[in-house]
């Protein structure tokens, strides 16, 4: 599922990731997320144009539904044939485009945070991260299913629903992921406030989830489609409900619904994502060509406005706010209301371009706010409207070609093992493995290793070490008490090998053995639990689970004064045995099996007993897990269904 590559020329300091406007939160001079900021609030504190002339329009550029997006004088932009653009704000210039795989009208959706343009590619099901400044490659993440809105950035993370059940939290700098969560068909766009991250999927499902480990907060049901995105504002979440249309402001701390409006004589099936600002929610239903202003607390109409004869779209494009204006894309032109009364102040032919999909002439969507103008796709071109006083298109100057993109990274493949010494007085780990492509090591790379005890919710930095002229590493590490752990080695990659990254679990238990205290560490790929060693029957017995239809291995440290000859050793899976090999140290045997993914109760018998003698009390441990895993999996099942229903 995932394929994370990185540009190591490339790496972002922590405080470059925590720059105030690093969260995608929009000034005067930038609109860098969709609806503006990460919260949706389709509002720009800055000026906006006071007429409708063309500043400047770039053909080839943009385009329905192209969601342009504005950070650091440029404005970036996908189109229909896959391209992402990086477009000059004052003169229309192009400065670089990157080529992905065409679509009819679906272009990337994009935002821009700390330096990277992030794209979602619908047909590849591929999250790209671009440099801002260049275009160049970074990294690419490939998601379960197509992804049909933009990404949103917040935490140093990057938030992307998508259409093949899951919703997914990636690291920004490395395309890494930190954790996902299953969710219906998604096209909503997540919003971040308040330390959660609002997801929606076309069922009805609502969430909020904590924004950094992806705990459920609260969760509601509403009775129509959710594919609009929610808005965050003074303590409530508005969101769009669609077949039938309704817009609701409900509870942001705990999802209680506050009010409902239903727009009268609607028989469309949705509408556009509102705005909240200046006390009101704005709001326009898809299948009519009304504007409307509800009151934020209370939900009753303030007025309602009909702009011009033109018939909306099917998908109404979103409106945008700044300045005590309302910008709202009806049919093939784009309207300026009055954000107070609604009274229309002008109107912008776009020229009505033809929209493959909807099979009409059509708008684009999604205004841009930012230094005074209005950025807005329509057709084939992107438009730039306020501050060119004779109303004609400017003469722009010829693009530059756009830098040649970089090869994309080969393959590298990154191994990891972990074997101890087993003298308490003395516990060291010792962990090593192989970065490789195409089978050939990379000398001279840096390797960052990580341990967690949260079950991989966080990780503690251990060290960062290089490869040897083989592609080998290793590193001794004196963990402080024994216990459980998950050991997590990284490489970041560089222009001719990808990023990898691979875990592997530690268990280890201390065990009284005349006056000798010794240590048995068992390294898996498998999550190992119930590790215990009987003296009396001198079997060590543990649990092992992973995901059904994978491979399973097991690495076992035992020191030489307990296994003196490994001829001796039995090994069983759930009673049945099992054939092993064995290596050794100066002063332990280390034993390797493997075995096919499930929940599996593992006995070894040191002392060569033909059949497993596990305590009464390690079989019923053992019982109880495969029992307690089972409930937990019908309760899942379950809850998918509720939620599927």
């Amino acid at each position: 599922m995932l394929v994370a590559l990185v540009f190591a020329a490339l790496l972002f300091s922590s405080t470059q990731l925590a720059r105030a406007s690093a969260d995608a939160a929009a000034t005067a001079t930038e609109w860098p997320t969709f609806n503006g900021d990460v919260a949706h609030s389709g509002f720009n504190v800055g000026s906006a144009p006071d007429n409708n002339y063309t500043f400047w329009a770039l053909s080839g550029v943009g385009g329905y539904q192209s969601i342009p997006v504005v950070d650091s004088d440029k404005v970036f932009t996908g189109s229909t044939n896959g391209n992402i653009s990086a477009v000059d704000v004052q003169t229309g210039h192009l400065f670089w485009t990157y080529h992905t795989t065409p679509h009819v009208d679906q272009p990337p959706r994009l935002t821009v945070a700390y330096g990277m343009v992030f794209a979602c590619s619908y047909p590849e099901s591929k999250v790209y991260a671009l440099n801002e400044t260049t275009g160049h490659w970074i990294w690419v993440f490939e998601a379960s299913g197509v992804l049909g809105c933009c990404p949103t950035a917040a935490n140093g993370l990057l938030y992307v629903p998508s259409q093949g059940g899951y919703f997914y939290a990636l690291n920004a700098t490395t395309g890494a992921q930190n954790w996902e969560y299953p969710i219906g068909t998604a096209t909503a766009v997540p919003s971040v406030a308040d330390g959660e991250v609002f997801v929606a999927d076309w069922s009805g499902f609502f969430a909020a989830l904590n924004d950094i480990t992806g705990q459920v907060i609260w969760t509601t049901n509403f009775p129509g489609v959710l594919a609009t995105s929610p808005v965050v504002s003074d303590g409530k979440v508005f969101i769009v409900q669609g077949a039938p249309t309704a817009l609701y402001a409900i509870n942001e701390t705990t999802g209680t619904w506050i009010w409902k409006y239903t727009p009268s004589g609607n028989t469309g099936s949705g509408g556009a994502t509102p705005v909240v600002i200046y006390g009101k929610v704005y709001f326009s239903s898809t299948g009519q060509n009304q504007v409307i202003a509800l009151d934020e607390n209370a939900g009753f109409l303030i007025w309602q406005s009909t702009p011009g004869p033109y018939d909306a779209l099917r998908h109404y494009g979103d409106l945008a706010v700044a300045d005590g204006k309302v910008f709202a894309p009806v049919g093939s032109h784009l309207f300026e209301l009055n954000a107070t009364t609604g009274t229309t102040l002008w109107s912008y032919n776009m020229g009505g371009y033809y929209s493959q999909i909807e099979g009409m002439d059509t708008s684009g969507d999604c205004p841009a706010l930012a230094d005074g103008y209005v950025f807005i796709g329509a057709g084939n071109y992107l438009f730039a409207i306020g501050g060119n006083q004779d109303n004609t298109t400017p003469v722009l100057p010829t693009p530059t070609p756009p830098p040649a993109p970089l090869p994309t990274p080969s393959a590298s493949t990154l191994s990891l093992y972990c074997t101890s010494t087993t003298s308490l007085n003395s516990f060291t780990i010792q962990i090593s493995g192989n970065l490789t492509q195409n089978g050939t090591g990379i000398p001279n790379a840096q390797i960052l290793l990580s341990y967690s005890v949260t079950g991989g919710a966080t990780w503690i930095d251990l060290t960062s070490v290089s490869t040897d002229a083989n592609g080998g590493f290793l590193a001794v590490w004196t963990p402080a008490v024994t216990g459980n752990y998950q050991i997590k080695a990284g490489y970041a990659g560089n222009a001719a090998a990808s990023s990898a990254e691979t875990t592997t679990y530690l268990a280890v238990v201390p065990s009284a053995e005349q006056q000798n205290l010794q240590v048995f560490s068992v390294a898996s790929n498998s999550t190992v639990t119930d590790l215990a060693y009987n003296s009396t029957s001198q079997q060590l017995c543990f649990t092992v689970s992973g995901q059904s239809g994978t491979k399973g291995y097991v690495d076992i440290s035992i020191k030489k004064t307990l296994l003196p000859d490994p001829s001796n050793l039995r090994v069983y899976l759930d009673g049945q045995q099992l054939n092993f090999s064995s290596t050794q140290t100066s002063d332990s045997w280390i034993i390797y099996f493997t075995y096919h993914h499930s929940t599996h109760t593992v006995v070894l018998s040191l002392s060569g007993a033909t059949q497993p003698k596990p305590s009464i009390a390690l079989i019923s441990a053992a019982v109880a897990v495969v029992a307690i895993v089972a409930i937990l999996s019908a309760i899942a099942e379950m809850n998918l269904k509720k939620r599927k229903q």
